[in-house]
């Protein structure tokens, strides 16, 4: 998040231009030649959010939990797109960093209700255990190679939206299929797999059973990395020679580093 803040304060005026653009349509920058313009981009976003927020309602979650879950979710995604722009990390784990631990470590579980609780652990897929297969990363990959080759921008997001719908579908049935034929702690995935599987439960059953306490300590560990992660950023900025690269800091705690 640290990442993410530094790259929005360095743009700043960019991404003021964007915001004329989107709200007044004026200003000098020029969004024709991209994937979508940028009043559409907006609107996609408004959307979505408001779709996901009104489904994790549905399913029991307080519309409040749903906005800060998938805010601090699309930021740390939005994080991870810019390592892997910069430093090519072919994966980045980034465990237990999900919105989940954060909202639970600063507000404490009592907060939250049962509700919460329950569709966070149902989101665990997403982020509780790594983000190595999140999609924005490969996108923006997508988009690189399309600007070195020439490619039309619009097409290729078109034929990246096909591949996304019909991947969740193919994912989804392959997954469910051969998990029950081959045996999912057996053949398919191997003991992992049932790890895995209990793991969000086993933590929402602790949840339940012995509502924590805001973490205070791990809000000024997070305080304190926040700080020495833009200092990292600043000192690579003002000087050339700086060895230390903040990217390296945020994967350094996990086995992606090796």
């Amino acid at each position: 998040i640290g990442l993410l803040a530094f790259a929005l304060w360095g743009g700043r005026r960019y991404f003021r231009d964007v915001g004329r653009k989107v709200v007044m349509d004026t200003g000098h920058i020029d969004d024709s030649h991209e994937p979508l313009r940028y009043r559409h981009a907006a609107m996609g976003i408004l959307v979505g959010m408001a779709l996901i927020a009104a489904f994790c309602n549905q399913a029991g979650m307080s519309l409040w939990v749903a906005v800060a879950f998938f805010t601090i979710y699309f930021a740390i995604s939005t994080a991870i797109t810019r390592i892997r722009a910069e430093l090519g990390p072919p994966v980045q784990n980034l465990r237990d960093s999900g919105p989940d631990y954060i909202l639970i470590s600063f507000l404490g579980v009592r907060r939250f209700t049962r509700g919460d609780l329950s569709v966070m652990s149902l989101f665990f897929w997403i982020n509780g255990e790594a983000y190595r297969s999140h999609p924005m990363p490969h996108q923006l990959e997508g988009f690189k190679l399309a600007e070195k080759a020439n490619m039309d921008y619009r097409r290729l997001l078109i034929a990246m939206t096909i591949a996304s719908l019909v991947a969740a579908v193919s994912a989804f049935w392959g997954v469910l299929h051969y998990a029950y034929d081959f045996g999912s702690s057996v053949k398919f995935n191997g003991p992992a797999a049932g790890y895995f599987a209990f793991q969000p439960y086993r933590r929402l059953a602790g949840w339940l059973s012995y509502p924590a306490e805001p973490n205070f300590i791990a809000m000024g560990f997070t305080g304190m990395s926040f700080v020495f992660t833009t200092g990292l950023l600043i000192l690579r900025t003002k000087l050339l020679w700086w060895p230390l690269h903040p990217m390296g800091y945020a994967i350094s705690y996990w086995w992606a580093m090796n």
